[in-house]
C-alpha cells in the first residue's frame, strides 16, 4: 500500500491521467501466457503445417563470417550454418526447389489478397535444399519468400536467387530482391 501511495503521488505530479495508469497497473494481478499442451500435425486442404521442434535450429551450428564468401553462391547448408552471421546480408543461394506456395496456392480464388487472416493470402515462397532425395535433413530446407509476380518455379528444378538474410539462431529465411 506505501508503494502506491508514493507511485500514486508522483504519478500526481505529472497529471491525474498518469496516476490512474500508475495505479492501475500496480493493482492488475500477473498472468501467464498459454501452456501448449499438444504439438502435431495441422492440415487443411491441400497444406500441411508440420509443428515446429523446440528451439528450432538452436541445435544446429551457427557459425560467424571467418572466410565465407558472400559473392559467390552458396549452398542452402552453408547459409542456414552460418544464419546469423549473413542475418541482413544480400546473398546468392542456389539449391533445388522441394516445395512452392504460388498462384493460387498462395492465393485461392475468391480470396482478398488485401484481407489478413482465415481466407487470406499468404505469402509467395519456395523452400530450397541442397537435394531434393527424402532422407535429407528438412531442418535445412530454406524458405524463401517471393514476389507476387514470382510464378516460374517447379519442384525438383535447380534454382539460384539473390535475396536478403533474415535470421535468428533459431530460424532463417531470406527475402528475394531479384
Amino acid at each position: 500500500m506505501k508503494k502506491l501511495v508514493i507511485v500514486s503521488l508522483l504519478a500526481f505530479s505529472l497529471g491525474i491521467g498518469g496516476a490512474l495508469v500508475f495505479q492501475s497497473r500496480l493493482s492488475v494481478p500477473g498472468t501467464k501466457p498459454p501452456t501448449v499442451l499438444k504439438t502435431g500435425t495441422i492440415t487443411s486442404g491441400q497444406v500441411t503445417v508440420g509443428a515446429p521442434k523446440p528451439g528450432g535450429l538452436s541445435a544446429y551450428l551457427d557459425l560467424g563470417l571467418g572466410n565465407l564468401d558472400i559473392s559467390k553462391p552458396l549452398s542452402v547448408k552453408s547459409l542456414v550454418q552460418h544464419r546469423t552471421a549473413l542475418n541482413g546480408k544480400s546473398v546468392i543461394v542456389k539449391g533445388h526447389v522441394v516445395s512452392t506456395l504460388l498462384g493460387e496456392a498462395a492465393c485461392p480464388s475468391g480470396n482478398d489478397s488485401l484481407r489478413s487472416g482465415p481466407g487470406g493470402c499468404g505469402q509467395p515462397r519456395i523452400e530450397l535444399a541442397d537435394t531434393t532425395e527424402a532422407s535429407r535433413d528438412t531442418n535445412y530446407d530454406l524458405t524463401v519468400l517471393l514476389n507476387e509476380t514470382d510464378q516460374g518455379y517447379r519442384v525438383g528444378h535447380a534454382v539460384t536467387v539473390i535475396g536478403i538474410v533474415s535470421a535468428t539462431k533459431e530460424a532463417v529465411v531470406v527475402r528475394k530482391i531479384q
